[in-house]
């Protein structure tokens, strides 16, 4: 079997069976071993219980629940944990909401679990069912004056904040977390509050306090025994630096990771790093150095069975064959990636990997697949909460009902959403708003559109797709 997980359900099943006697004696007992020995290839199995369970079950004991269920917690929680480390999100939900299920109410490991459980949301954009869990977590954290857990729960009210509407008071959280981390001396949890709040820090447009708070982080991280909080550290920081277009700093920290690379023997974090090298040498315009090392993460991914990291490498390696005009591997790449993230139940993906498909479409001039194709994008990604990116994509939307000629359905989407996250989708939503204006003769109102669109495109030379390009050539002609 596969993962710890798929023992722990079969060995747990065997158990029930044969606690219950349903089966005949000599059944029972060669269900027992075989329980046994499965258990026995898993990292620390809970040998009395398991001893304690034949004893019985020869004595003919048939209740004995409090030992099935404290068996069952021991093995939930270490299938949790072996899908946290392999990056399995969804797995270890699963699991992780079994466990809660079962602890006794409000104590410090429901609570725990509570925790562990927002944080796995978060990253997949559930922050409806994060935020309240974590809130929780903090209310009954206080009630049992533990500090740590207190500590866990305000990192991820913060991170649950991060990216909502309420992101202004993630800095605060994160601060109150690191001010408890610091007082019962928890240097993990240190480093990933600072991670956190430079993140926060970032996304509130504050990036020199978010350097040097993500520099922090990486020196308390420095000599973290642990290798994957060292890449995590050196990893954000490296993500920063990338944003700020400090290519030779970002050289410098590739360096620091593959030493940390070289004396791992971890597949999982060699799979992240590989990926997390191929993002910074794609932003770098490395591409061909980036698609080797988007091919060995998704050779890491498949070796460990994360076939959700699989279906992101498909898409990183979807862009660049796109980039490079390679049209029907980009979206065969995205059409796997698509199906592979459904099957694996990361929607997020799925989302990401349709939009790649209206972008191909685009390029092909096919605008009604391209206008499917975004909307699905569309649907997913409002399900899922995931923010800037739905407004981009709405833009997106919005331009191709008015290249396919329906200006009413571009007028509605494009007028009735929030601000996109990046200034070319602002300038393409207001270059379309304005043509649609001055064709239905309100001149003055087209102009101001086209002038405020101008404003937004940028500095530097800028590729957009084919209708993009038309529809805000358009616009800057309404001014002459």
């Amino acid at each position: 079997m596969t993962h710890t997980e798929d023992t722990y359900f079969f060995t747990h099943a065997v158990l029930q069976q044969a606690a219950y006697q349903l089966s005949p004696p000599s059944v029972r007992a060669g269900l027992h071993a075989s329980a046994a020995e499965l258990l026995g290839e898993l990292p620390e199995p809970p040998a009395a219980d398991i001893a304690l369970h034949a004893r019985l079950a020869r004595e003919g004991v048939t209740q004995f629940d409090d030992t099935l269920l404290k068996l069952e917690r021991h093995w939930l929680e270490q299938a949790a944990t072996d899908a946290e480390q392999s990056y399995r999100t969804f797995d270890a939900i699963r699991m992780l909401e079994r466990l809660a299920s079962i602890q006794r109410s409000e104590s410090p490991d429901q609570v725990g679990t509570w925790c562990r459980l927002a944080s796995l949301l978060i990253e997949l954009n559930r922050i409806g069912e994060a935020l309240p869990l974590a809130e929780r977590a903090l209310e009954v954290a206080q009630q049992l004056e533990d500090l740590r857990l207190q500590a866990d729960a305000c990192s991820a009210i913060a991170a649950a904040c991060r990216d909502g509407i309420r992101n202004a008071e993630a800095g605060d959280y994160y601060r109150r977390a690191r001010d408890l981390f610091s007082q019962i001396g928890h240097k993990p949890g240190l480093v990933k509050v600072a991670l956190g709040l430079a993140g926060t820090l970032w996304i509130q447009g504050n990036l020199e306090e978010a350097e040097e708070v993500v520099r922090e982080a990486c020196e308390l991280g420095g000599d973290a025994q642990d290798s994957p909080t060292r890449a995590g550290a050196w990893m954000n920081r490296l993500g920063i630096v990338l944003q700020s277009r400090k290519f030779d700093e970002a050289r410098d920290i590739l360096k620091r990771l593959d030493a940390i690379a070289a004396k791992t023997t971890q597949p999982v974090l060699q799979m992240r790093l590989h990926s997390f090298r191929g993002y910074a040498l794609d932003v770098m315009g490395e591409s061909e150095p980036a698609r080797r090392e988007y091919t060995i993460a998704m050779a890491l991914a498949q070796q460990t069975g994360n076939m959700a990291e699989v279906a992101r490498c498909q898409t990183n390696l979807a862009l660049l064959d796109a980039a490079e005009k390679r049209y029907a591997q980009a979206n065969a790449r995205h059409v796997a990636a698509e199906r592979i993230a459904r099957e694996q139940g990361d929607l997020r993906i799925a989302a990401y990997a349709c939009a790649g498909q209206s972008h191909i479409a685009c390029w092909l001039g096919d605008f009604r697949s391209g206008l499917e194709r975004i909307h699905a994008s569309i649907r997913i990604a409002t399900q899922l909460g995931l923010g800037g990116i739905t407004e981009n994509w709405k833009v997106t939307a919005g331009l191709l009902h008015a290249e396919l000629g329906d200006l009413d359905a571009a007028s509605e989407i494009l007028q009735n959403m929030n601000q996109p996250d990046t200034s070319l989708s602002v300038a393409t939503r207001l270059a379309v708003l304005g043509v649609i204006a001055s064709r239905a003769g309100d001149t003055d109102g087209a102009r101001t559109l086209a002038a405020q669109a101008r404003e937004h495109l940028p500095g530097s030379p800028y590729e957009v797709d084919p209708p993009a390009g038309r529809w805000i050539d358009m616009a800057l002609a309404l001014l002459g």
